[in-house]
Parts: structure tokens; sequence; C-alpha cells
């Protein structure tokens, strides 16, 4: 039994040993991508906040938009929003992220704001 255990801790001692020189050995450097954030609407906000290409759609050169609901406080600030529609899954979060950290003019408070905002990849 002790040979047993013996061996396998050997074993796996070695498998620890070889991982970290494989990965090393890896070249692969991800290219970088261009892309495209339009925002469009009857009225803009004055600060468009956090608006973020979501990685993995990115990366995979997938394009996509989605279409914004926003109440806005007698401040400016966005109160309570929707997204109505996306057309793809992967950009709903970066939708509900932007719409959240959004900013207009004072003078529009109490007023809802349709948006819609499309993320597209350039070059692919």
């Amino acid at each position: 039994m002790k040979t047993l255990i013996k061996s396998v801790l050997v074993t796996m001692a070695a498998s620890v040993s070889v991982m970290p020189t494989a990965m090393a050995e890896t070249n692969a450097t991800p290219a970088a991508k261009d892309f495209v954030i339009d925002v469009s609407g009857s009225e803009l906000p004055v600060s468009l906040g956090a608006l973020d290409y979501p990685y993995l759609a990115a990366d995979r050169g997938i394009s996509g938009e989605c279409d914004l609901q926003v109440e806005l406080a007698p401040t400016g600030d966005v109160t309570s929003f929707a997204v109505e529609s996306c057309s793809n899954a992967a950009f709903e979060r970066a939708a509900e992220d932007f719409a959240r950290t959004l900013s207009y003019d004072a003078q529009e408070s109490g007023k809802v704001h349709q948006l819609n905002v499309s993320w597209r990849t350039v070059g692919e």
C-alpha cells in the first residue's frame, strides 16, 4: 500500500512540474480588435457613463444592439430603466451597466427617453 501511495505522489509531482513548462511555451497573443459603439435617441445624455463592449462578444466578432428606456430624476440622473430588446443576449448586461451610469441635463428631469445602443467590430 505504501508503494502505491508513493507511486501516485511521484506521478502527481511529475505532472505538476511539467505543467508550468508546457504553459510557458505557448506564444499565443490575442490580436487587438477595433470596435465602434453608437448611441442614438431623441435626446442624448450629457454623460455617457460606462459604455463597454462585452469582452467575449468583441473577441468573437459579434455585433449587436439594444433598445433602452430611461426615466430621469430632477437631477438628470436615471431613476429607472428598462432594456426593451437586445439583438444578442451578450449585450444586455452592458446595456444595463450603461443605463445605470447615464446623466442628462437637469432640464430633462421627469421625462422618459428612448435610446438605441449598437456595438460592432470593425474589419472582420
